[in-house]
């Protein structure tokens, strides 16, 4: 019998490799607030949290200047940014397959809702899911426990230890465990091996194709 009757899917580096646009919206973001932005992939780190919080500690940004270096981000992403963007190989084959066996799917992504609908229907896969939770806002439900909350809240007849998150960097895991429940990690990614064998996963999958087997 299944562990879990809830699976729980992160977006970023999980479904979809939003690395292209994400990293031309940074850049053009940190560019217009006098920041050097040569190295591309030093940007990488950025995908994944919450750059409302990630620039302020990063850069020493104000409150109001992270603010600022939002809305520039915004300029380019909700444009050209969110739709550069490709599906990993194998994962409409592990909804359907997670579908076909009965369990209930979830979208839990701190990315803006309103884009992280976009995607799931520019590569036809929201019709897996029975519910899709991202931030409110950049800076309200924004951090992965309280998306993970919002989304959990909607299954109340699961109990948490039926819920798995399946994600890919730690703070996929650090929510997981605020909210009570299991992590699983997907090894194609923006996390590290190092990173993610650290962060309190139970367990790292390098496929689509095992992930599914685990998850049944």
């Amino acid at each position: 019998m299944s562990k879990y009757d809830l699976i729980l899917f992160d977006l970023d580096g999980t479904l979809t490799n939003p690395e292209s646009g994400l990293i031309k919206s940074f850049s053009y973001a940190l560019t217009r607030m006098g920041i050097d932005c040569s190295d591309k992939e030093a940007l990488k780190c950025f995908i994944g949290p919450p750059l409302y919080d990630e620039w302020q500690k990063v850069y020493g940004f104000s409150p109001e200047e992270a603010g600022l270096a939002l809305d520039y981000f915004h300029e380019y992403f909700e444009v050209e940014g969110w739709c550069d963007n490709v599906m990993y190989e194998g994962i409409p084959a592990l909804l359907s397959g997670l579908r076909a066996a009965g369990k209930r799917i979830a979208l839990a992504t701190s990315k803006p809702e309103t884009f992280a609908k976009k995607i799931l229907r520019l590569f036809d896969i929201s019709k897996y899911f029975d519910f899709e939770a991202g931030a409110y806002s950049d800076r309200i439900r924004d951090k992965k426990w309280e998306v993970l909350a919002y989304a959990m809240e909607q299954f109340p007849d699961i109990p948490k230890e039926k819920c798995v998150l399946v994600g890919d960097r730690k703070y996929d895991a650090e929510g997981a465990k605020r909210c009570g429940i299991d992590a699983v990690a997907v090894g194609w990614g923006h996390g590290t091996a190092k990173e993610l064998s650290k962060s309190g996963f139970v367990a790292v999958l390098q496929t689509p194709e095992a992930l599914l087997s685990y998850l049944l």
